[in-house]
């Protein structure tokens, strides 16, 4: 977390929770923590946190004091004299909040510390959030979702002792995953609305935005109070929303101007008078990896009527491999960037990302791949599947010599 921000004195601090009757007042108690320092930092959206507040912890229990021109999300640093840090993370917002926890629940996953089964009362933010998040857990242990629980089981297995058969399950029970994911996203939007009020369910609306249209997108958010529409916490969605509206049929399409695969500045623009398919892809990504034959395809098929292949990867931190799959695949004759989304960690060791350059946040990219077809004036005719991309194609081409 950045450093700064640092609020008052932890004495000073104290003496304020009795006498700001407006703010909040965050307890902690962590069973078996002992003595350290409990660190509060802030994050409205996807960048990193901010240090917020930083007070002393004797055995295990600290206070936090302050006031928050709205509810926020937020994380706590426990960190005891001679440990590392781990996290516990909560919705604030201006009332009393109690947090109990214990020491002995720390899990270190991929390199970050937290602390599980942590109680948080008195945050409607934070209990509105739970059952969001319960949902997943909720629909999964439902008799008509007991065959997606057993796949799930048998994927988590594979995952790391069975590549190939985890693909091989992973595709054949793609439509039994996406009947459960469908329900889960209807069940979530039904809370949404329900609390239309709360301002953390725009954190749930993050994550399910990437699957939505752009008039499913701006229904559900319109139909929220102005308080969480107006949250830092709704900014990543106000953004999505603006993004969507950037790549509808008959918009100019972002343009994308980058170093090729071989150091040369490439951009969509100078491909004016050209039809132009932006695909947003990864090495990694193994339907964008079986998608190539089918461009290979069409590029063959249409490049002399005036048809190009843009391509935009997902392996910033890859670039070896990114490289490689190029070569092997034999996409050579096609326009290859790189998105720009750099990944770093932070000095306590979180993954971060810098996304000041990432372009497929230009075209609200959220999944992989993701194809665009861009007209020959520079605008956008529609984002495709494979299917959809034929016959349209076939469409344009059919009167172009």
């Amino acid at each position: 977390m950045k450093k700064g921000m640092l609020i008052g004195v932890v004495g000073l601090l104290f003496a304020a929770c009795n006498s700001n009757p407006n703010g909040y007042r965050i307890q902690g108690n962590v069973a078996n923590a002992g003595n350290g320092i409990a660190v509060l930092g802030r994050s409205a959206g996807r960048g990193e946190a901010v240090v917020w507040d930083t007070v002393s912890m004797k055995k295990g229990m600290f206070v936090f004091c302050g006031e928050l021109e709205a509810p926020a999300a937020m994380t706590i640093q426990v960190i005891p004299e001679g440990e590392e840090p781990a996290n516990v993370s909560l919705f604030a917002e201006n009332k009393p909040i109690r947090i109990t926890a214990d020491w002995d629940n720390v899990l270190d996953r991929y390199g970050y510390r937290s602390i599980r089964e942590v109680k948080v009362e008195g945050s409607r933010n934070h209990d509105v959030n739970e059952l969001l998040s319960g949902v997943y857990d909720e629909l999964k242990g439902k008799p008509e979702f007991k065959a997606y629980a057993e796949v799930e089981e048998r994927l988590g297995k594979l995952r790391e002792t069975d590549r190939a058969a985890y693909e091989k399950l992973k595709e054949e029970s793609e439509e039994l995953t996406e009947r459960f994911r469908a329900a889960v996203r209807s069940r979530q939007l039904q809370l949404i609305r329900e609390n239309r009020d709360v301002e953390s369910v725009a954190r749930t609306l993050q994550f399910l935005m990437g699957g939505m249209s752009l008039k499913e997108l701006e229904e559900v958010f319109n139909s929220l109070a102005p308080n969480v529409q107006q949250n830092p916490m709704a900014a990543d969605v106000r953004k999505e929303i603006a993004a969507l509206q950037r790549v509808q049929p008959g918009r100019p399409a972002p343009d994308i101007r980058k170093k090729d695969v071989n150091g040369k500045i490439v951009a969509i623009s100078d491909l004016r008078g050209k039809y132009v398919l932006v695909d947003f892809w990864a090495s990694w990504c193994v339907p964008c990896r079986k998608s190539f034959p089918h461009v290979k395809a069409l590029y063959k098929k249409y490049h002399a009527k005036g048809f190009e292949v843009f391509c935009v990867a997902d392996n910033d931190s890859t670039e070896d491999a990114w490289r490689k799959a190029i070569k092997d695949d034999g996409v050579g004759m096609f326009y290859h960037v790189l998105r720009g989304l750099r990944s770093y960690r932070d000095e306590n060791g979180r993954h971060c990302f810098d996304r000041s350059n990432d372009v497929s946040d230009l075209y609200a990219v959220h999944s992989l791949p993701t194809k665009y077809l861009i007209d020959l004036q520079g605008n956008i005719v529609g984002k495709f599947d494979d299917a959809e991309l034929d016959r349209k194609l076939a469409e344009i081409f059919s009167t172009r010599k």
